[in-house]
């Protein structure tokens, strides 16, 4: 941190944003040093989001937005004195939460969490998915955390807004170094983002999520109800690559290459001449009921949504040359070798392990491995919310490239699925340094 006195430049402060530096112009305050401090720190300003109706009046949240640079007054990415500390999104970036802390909303239910003021093992900051993109991962969070009175840099007064109500800010997915936006609960009052926490009994309601303040039970301490809309898949899965053949005695052997999807394949179905023949949970399948002629293949992936791709390219599998010499007549028409849907009783969740081991420059190796007496269907490996492989099958490699990647804190989630549609996920946290 290089100390100056007053050159006259147009701000007091100058950190590099996840460096190692920065420079302050003559004002050597807590203020300045620990704002510049946090961008060497990854943090960038904490804003304020401005949103009003179609009339011009003042709401907590709309499609017209602006946000205001620096104005959040509860952290110390803001401008504002006396200096605080960082609100609970800020504080997961830092590394100073652990996994317990941080819980993200999957379904509409009550909720508890606490301030970060001393530590725990409860959550801290209250995390729900507001927007997704076209691949499912999600864009951005509606992010919750209460604050409470006590030490040096939270001395607030008796009664200030930001201990009696819940703090919902719009932030950025949680690899991603984006703005933090606070937004105003209670829009039509004087004090502006001053008061601009949820107060008791009252629902804020954003992108169809809705946000109750149920009660403060303590000093710290909150009970919020949310209620989230479904999340609906819409979106079909890639069409199958590579489907090829052949004929091997008396049945035809297909295979092809693994479809994708924003969510997940649950499966395949095979159609020969157009019509369907079965269905199949790895990229293959005998087809023993083939006459000898000529036939076509085509293969579609479906998703647990029952969204259908579209069919894969077609493959001919030629017609089976004639018998030079007279035989006896075939044996009776096996059926198809496919896997229906099961239709077993089977609740028991698979068995995941999840592991990864650093090798080498730059990256690191990811295993998954799974068991099930049904059989795995598939298992799939998430990064920090982003799908990065799947595989048809128990076992899943992944490497990932570390170039590029922020250091601190990053999520891994496996999740695997048996061939009953039960499922297991496992998490694991892993801190990068450089």
């Amino acid at each position: 941190m290089y100390l100056m006195p007053s050159a006259g430049c147009s701000w007091r402060g100058l950190g590099e944003l996840g460096g190692k530096r920065s420079w302050i112009d003559g004002e050597m305050s807590l203020r300045v040093t620990a704002h510049e401090l946090g961008h060497n720190f990854n943090l960038l300003h904490a804003n304020t989001l401005l949103c009003r109706d179609g009339a011009g009046a003042a709401v907590s949240f709309s499609p017209s937005c602006a946000p205001r640079e620096y104005l959040d007054p509860w952290d110390v990415m803001g401008a504002y004195s006396p200096t605080r500390h960082s609100h609970a999104w800020n504080l997961d970036r830092l590394g100073f939460l652990s996994q317990a802390n941080v819980e993200t909303v999957e379904a509409s239910g009550r909720y508890e969490l606490r301030s970060a003021l001393e530590p725990s093992d409860e959550p801290v900051s209250l995390r729900i998915p507001r927007s997704r993109g076209a691949d499912g991962e999600v864009q951005d969070h509606l992010s919750l955390d209460v604050r409470e009175s006590g030490g040096v840099f939270d001395a607030f007064r008796l009664g200030d807004p930001v201990t009696t109500g819940v703090g919902i800010r719009l932030t950025g997915a949680a690899a991603r170094p984006l703005w933090t936006n606070l937004l105003d609960a209670r829009p039509r009052s004087a004090d502006n983002f001053f008061d601009a926490t949820l107060p008791g009994g009252q629902t804020f309601v954003a992108s169809g999520i809705g946000i109750t303040l149920v009660a403060m039970p303590a000093p710290g301490r909150a009970v919020v109800d949310v209620t989230v809309p479904p999340i609906t898949d819409s979106q079909s899965p890639a069409a199958p690559p590579s489907l090829n053949g052949e004929r091997v005695d008396t049945e035809v052997r297909l295979a092809w290459g693994l479809s994708s999807d924003d969510r997940d394949v649950a499966g395949y179905e095979v159609y020969r001449d157009g019509a369907s023949i079965g269905t199949t949970y790895v990229a293959g399948l005998e087809d023993r009921t083939a006459t000898s002629g000529a036939h076509v293949y085509e293969v579609a992936a479906f998703d647990s949504a029952g969204n259908f791709s579209q069919r894969s390219r077609p493959f001919v599998v030629a017609a089976r040359p004639a018998a030079v010499s007279a035989a006896a007549p075939p044996p009776s028409t096996p059926p198809p070798s496919t896997l229906p849907r099961p239709t077993s009783t089977d609740r028991a969740t698979p068995r995941l392990r999840l592991s990864s081991m650093r090798r080498g420059r730059g990256r690191a190796i990811v295993s998954v491995a799974a068991a099930d007496a049904s059989g795995i269907a598939r298992l799939v490996l998430k990064i920090d919310g982003r799908r990065r492989k799947l595989v048809l099958g128990p076992r899943l490699r992944y490497v990932w490239s570390l170039r590029g990647v922020r250091r601190g804190r990053h999520r891994l989630m496996a999740v695997a699925v048996d061939r009953n549609g039960n499922r297991a996920s496992k998490q694991r946290l892993v801190k990068l340094r450089r």
